[in-house]
């Protein structure tokens, strides 16, 4: 999996965004997701139990599950002082608390 990066940060890895459609083979099937307007997504081949329960990404152990996270949108880290308790994005990276309107479809194909 190209996307999926060692890091002990593991909710917010391989994270794609901008996305309009994105499509998991399942073998004899395929999962198609369309969002209006655009989304993130990111795919994992751990169980969400295991990344939840691993304290690092060698504790992470593929059991032929995958985990998909589809998402509106996620928070940036683009800012002035990523290493202090106090850091925050740049006010244009912040999602702030406000209603939107989202739509996503689920096909199986």
């Amino acid at each position: 999996m190209a996307a999926l990066v060692p890091r002990s940060s593991r909710r917010k890895n391989g994270n794609r965004s901008d996305c309009r459609t994105a499509s998991f083979n399942m073998g004899a099937v395929t999962l198609v997701a369309e969002g209006q307007p655009k989304f993130n997504f990111s795919v994992w081949p751990f169980s969400m139990d295991n990344i939840e329960n691993a304290n690092h990404t060698y504790d992470l152990k593929s059991d032929g599950t995958y985990t998909v996270n589809l998402d509106y949108q996620q928070m940036g880290v683009g800012g002035d002082n990523t290493w202090s308790p106090k850091a925050l994005p740049l006010k244009k990276y912040q999602l702030t608390d406000r209603e939107i309107a989202w739509e996503l479809s689920l096909e199986l194909k």
